[in-house]
């Protein structure tokens, strides 16, 4: 009797508890089903990303679900030494494209604090300032500024960046030492068949910057000489005895204003410098048999500022001294000073 009661009981619960797992399942799957397959918010968009491919097989793009479809992109800059002042004149987008690699625009122009609509995903390359004055420009201005990265998944980015004061010919103090590690304005003594080693140094004013430091490149500086009468110009890197590597002379080095275009010339890199910090190189000088120095054979100095620019035809960024049309980037080329001899 007691077993029979004790069978009649379990099947019961046996039965209940069935029951329950069975609705538990079907509750999980009518989730899973209105989670993945009926549910589609309105603010959601989706996005197909470039897939990694291996062989020769392309694989297809893969979907990604974003929160929002559009996204408001501005440009803008400031001083960087100084955040309160505003830098930025307009801004060149130089190439935009979207998620899969496909061309949305390019060769856009902005101006400060401009706007565009752009989508999550899509990539830019941005030339950031003074993009009218980005080659041949005078002291006064910014040098530009690089930005390449990605839009998020958000309904506002913004691509900006502190810019750099640029120093032209007043705005740096060229100082000239001797033999003797001296500053001297009258100038070093150098004969027929002479050999020495004399030093320069520049110092832009406070804040602003001989050559772009957003390139990570170098400047050029290019040593005028009469060669009937100065053989050898060489440059060396201080606490060095090798000589630098020679470099091309930019185009804007070489006939420059109040030089003699008679001159021969060499250039050699140097490098960026902001102030109050300061640059510095020494200069060995030989001389011939046939003529004495004077002050009329002192060996001027041009400098050529590294900065950004594009190709005016493909929209490619440009580092250098030049661009594709061989037009000066950034400051005008100037003359920084000058070895005296006498």
């Amino acid at each position: 009797m007691k077993i029979t009661r004790f069978l009649k009981n379990n099947k019961k619960g046996l039965a209940q508890g069935a029951v329950f797992v069975v609705v538990v399942m079907l509750i999980i799957a009518g989730l899973a089903f209105f989670l993945g397959k009926s549910q589609k918010p309105s603010l959601l968009s989706i996005t197909k990303e470039k897939s990694s491919s291996s062989g020769s097989s392309a694989s297809s793009p893969t979907p990604r679900i974003n929160l929002v479809d559009k996204t408001t992109v501005t440009f803008s800059s400031w001083d960087i030494r100084n955040k309160g002042t505003n830098a930025g004149t307009a801004h060149r987008l130089l190439m935009w494209k979207d998620g899969v690699g496909a061309q949305k625009g390019v060769n856009n122009v902005y101006a400060d604090d401009g706007t565009v609509t752009m989508s999550p995903d899509d990539s830019y390359q941005v030339i950031i300032g003074n993009v009218t004055l980005s080659t041949n420009f005078i002291g006064g201005t910014y040098y530009p500024l690089y930005i390449t990265g990605g839009v998020p998944d958000s309904g506002t980015h913004s691509v900006s960046g502190g810019q750099y004061l640029t120093a032209n010919a007043s705005q740096i103090t060229f100082a000239f030492y001797d033999i003797n590690d001296q500053v001297v304005t009258s100038g070093q003594a150098i004969g027929t068949n002479d050999d020495k080693t004399v030093k320069w140094k520049i110092t832009p004013d406070a804040d602003r910057c001989l050559g772009n430091p957003d390139t990570g490149g170098e400047n050029i500086v290019t040593y005028h000489y009469n060669a009937s009468v100065i053989t050898s110009v060489e440059q060396y890197t201080v606490g060095s005895t090798s000589v630098d590597s020679s470099t091309s002379t930019p185009q804007g080095s070489q006939n420059p204003a109040g030089v003699n275009s008679a001159y021969s010339k060499i250039s050699y890199n140097f490098p960026v410098v902001c102030g109050p910090a300061s640059t510095e190189k020494k200069v060995r000088l030989k001389t011939g048999a046939t003529e004495n120095p004077a002050t009329v054979n002192n060996v001027n100095m041009t400098v050529s500022d590294v900065s950004w620019g594009y190709n005016s035809k493909t929209f490619e960024l440009i580092k250098g001294n030049v661009d594709n049309n061989n037009a000066d980037l950034g400051m005008v080329d100037y003359v920084a000073g000058g070895l005296v001899t006498t």
